[in-house]
């Protein structure tokens, strides 16, 4: 493998290290293979337009799910923005590692919901741990 134009036959890399790899990768496949997805996307939307009872029936779903989500997701929009400011602010400091597992690079997961009394009660977990706490 080369690593920095030379080569090394074992690398031990870190979990940020690994991320910013898997990250090039997939910006390389995407600009690699975009004249395809580009393509497939129109493939679906015109299958769409050609039937315009299932445009109309997926338009109708996408507005009824918004409208049953509004409110929470306009919360869930203020409390992450609310988070963010808070770190700039340095009223709040963002940990290094998760809470639970001790991995990198957490996220701010809220645990008792997006109301506005609650929305600096972060608990910071990485990837996997905010999944599992989320399907909760």
């Amino acid at each position: 493998m080369y690593v920095d134009g030379k080569w090394v036959d074992k690398v031990l890399l870190t979990e940020k290290e690994k991320k910013k790899r898997k990250r090039e990768s997939n910006k390389k496949y995407a600009l690699k293979h975009r004249d395809y997805f580009r393509i497939k996307a129109k493939e679906a939307y015109a299958k769409c337009l050609k039937d315009p009872d299932k445009l109309k029936r997926v338009r109708k779903q996408r507005n009824a799910w918004y409208h049953r989500n509004k409110v929470r997701l306009k919360l869930h929009r203020q409390a992450i923005a609310a988070v963010q400011y808070a770190i700039q602010k340095g009223t709040l400091i963002r940990p290094d590692t998760c809470e639970k597992c001790g991995k990198t690079n957490p996220e701010g997961h809220h645990s008792n919901g997006y109301e506005k009394e609650h929305w600096l009660d972060v608990e910071w977990l990485c990837k996997d741990c905010h999944g599992e706490a989320t399907r909760k």
